[in-house]
């Protein structure tokens, strides 16, 4: 013996019915039941037990529940992503600030700058400036301690 469960259309004709069979033993089976030329005793069976209406309500119902589990996947989705987002930044921020000429920096509104960007490009371009201008400086004051003259651009 079994039960039928869940009745749902299968399609936008009605012509198709998916279910549940529960058997005795509690295994149950998910069919798509239709109409067959020769009669299909499952379609009779199905709609002794249950309406048009009430395989209707229970279409609409599983509608709901496909379209709030899309929009809840695709939410999560987004929210993966923007964590990846902040995750990148993070280290791109972090790899900065432990390079030498980053870190050694005395320029305190560039880092400053660089704490508060927003995207890894951004932070790849302050951290360049930071770096260039540390170089340019270190080099500098080399050249004033051996007591020689440098034209060091600093572009």
């Amino acid at each position: 013996m079994r039960e039928i469960l869940d009745p749902y259309w299968g399609s936008n004709l009605k012509n198709q019915v998916i279910c549940i069979f529960k058997y005795d033993d509690g295994k149950l089976l998910t069919a798509s039941v239709t109409q067959t030329d020769e009669g299909n005793p499952d379609w009779a069976e199905i709609f002794e037990k249950y309406s048009i209406e009430e395989i209707d309500a229970n279409t609409a119902k599983k509608r709901q529940t496909h379209e709030s589990n899309r929009v809840k996947r695709q939410m999560d989705q987004q929210r993966d992503i923007e964590m990846r987002k902040r995750e990148a930044l993070f280290m791109a921020k972090s790899d900065a600030f432990e390079m030498e000429l980053v870190r050694t920096s005395k320029n305190t509104t560039l880092k400053s700058k660089l704490r508060k960007a927003t995207s890894p490009m951004e932070v790849t371009v302050i951290a360049a400036m930071i770096s260039l201008e540390n170089y340019n400086e270190q080099i500098a004051n080399e050249s004033v301690n051996d007591g020689t003259s440098s034209d060091i651009p600093t572009q």
